[in-house]
């Protein structure tokens, strides 16, 4: 055999082993863990911005995390059903997450301003 021919690649192409489909599955669950933790957070934020003794600040900062929840959850979703259709990679947007990501952070640091304040 040439070194020519090993280096072309004369192997056999791979086979999907039985895992070929976990990686899309470890995707899922872990949008799922994410719109889980935000709703964590907002439910938190609901719990002290409802207080008796908060502002009326406290009220508009749970309207605007819920929102932000909704948001978080409509993008989630469809995220989801795009993994599950078994697009190629090449085709997902990475925006969709970026935006995702900021939702979160912004949906923390409402509770948290909502904590401190």
């Amino acid at each position: 055999m040439s070194a020519a021919s090993s280096r072309t690649g004369s192997r056999a192409p791979r086979t999907p082993g039985p895992r070929a489909g976990l990686q899309a599955e470890r995707t899922r669950l872990a949008w799922r863990r994410t719109l889980l933790a935000l709703t964590v957070v907002t439910l938190l934020t609901a719990r002290l911005g409802l207080a008796a003794d908060a502002a009326w600040w406290g009220s508009l900062i749970v309207a605007a995390t819920a929102l932000l929840w909704l948001a978080a959850s409509l993008l989630t979703q469809r995220r989801i059903a795009h993994l599950s259709r078994a697009a190629p990679p090449e085709t997902l947007r990475p925006l969709l997450p970026a935006l995702i990501a900021m939702l979160v952070a912004l949906s923390a640091v409402l509770g948290l301003a909502l904590a401190l304040g």
